[in-house]
């Protein structure tokens, strides 16, 4: 009844009332913002309700706008300011191995280690290792999945996970 008689005072339209939580959304008149909300023990807290959007780019990866975190960060800007010629930089990633095969990694990949089957060929089977590679080498423009953050590293895979994604300690070997 608090809650309905503050709405009303201030003009303002419930929208939705979830109940779990408690909560109303309200609408109230454009005269308000978040600050000038008259207080009231039946507020604890309010705040703008933002759109959101998609987000498409200049790149023509699939995925690519699904991806939008890269602007919020400032990517395609850091990727505008790098210097054509600038040399490659080696990333280790400590993972469950590397899909060395990828079409959005091929070029991306340096020799690594598989320290779980003690070889040079650190072949993800579990996925993880992967999609972290992925997302941070994956190639750009090349009408493939996504747009990685750092596209002009190479990754060096380094296999400490088994295909279950487990790191079991040395010597000992996990049985299903």
């Amino acid at each position: 009844a608090e809650r309905i008689a503050y709405v009303e005072s201030i003009g303002g339209t419930v929208s939705k009332d979830i109940e779990a939580l408690d909560t109303a959304v309200v609408n109230v008149p454009a005269s308000y913002s978040a600050a000038a909300l008259p207080e009231s023990p039946v507020v604890v807290t309010s705040e703008p309700d933002y759109y959101v959007t998609a987000l498409a780019g200049p790149l023509d990866d699939p995925l690519y706008p699904d991806q939008w975190a890269l602007p919020v960060i400032g990517a395609p800007e850091a990727w505008d300011s790098l210097p054509a010629d600038l040399p490659p930089m080696t990333v280790a990633v400590i993972d469950s191995g590397i899909c060395a095969e990828h079409p959005d990694l091929v070029g991306h990949v340096a020799s690594g280690w598989d320290f779980v089957e003690s070889d040079e060929v650190a072949q993800d089977a579990f996925g993880h290792g992967c999609a972290v590679a992925s997302v941070l080498a994956a190639s750009h423009n090349n009408t493939l999945g996504i747009a990685g953050v750092a596209p002009h590293v190479q990754i060096m895979p380094l296999r400490v996970l088994d295909d279950r994604g487990l790191l079991a300690p040395e010597g000992v070997v996990a049985e299903d």
